[in-house]
């Protein structure tokens, strides 16, 4: 599962590094892939922010959130993200 913050993270980071185009090659091979699947960003989602207040960056909110509503596991090494009480995570 993928979450839309994601996609605009990477595009972000990978624009950054002048890589810009390696993002679209990725998406073309996401969206022609039964593996993966794209979950948005909820109303509800948005409603449950507050929820997680020890962690600082809303980019690592929404990204907990979504997790928390689906009942994933986030793969990371964000320590503040593996710190906080209301995320489960694996590294």
């Amino acid at each position: 599962m993928i979450w839309f913050i994601v996609l605009a993270e990477l595009y972000f980071l990978l624009k950054k590094f002048g890589r810009e185009a390696a993002f679209f090659t990725a998406m073309n091979k996401i969206q022609a892939s039964a593996d993966y699947e794209i979950d948005p960003l909820t109303l509800d989602d948005i409603r449950h922010l507050a929820s997680i207040p020890d962690l600082s960056e809303m980019h690592d909110r929404l990204i907990a959130v979504q997790a928390r509503r689906v009942g994933a596991v986030l793969v990371t090494a964000d320590s503040e993200i593996q710190a906080s009480a209301h995320v489960k995570w694996v590294w």
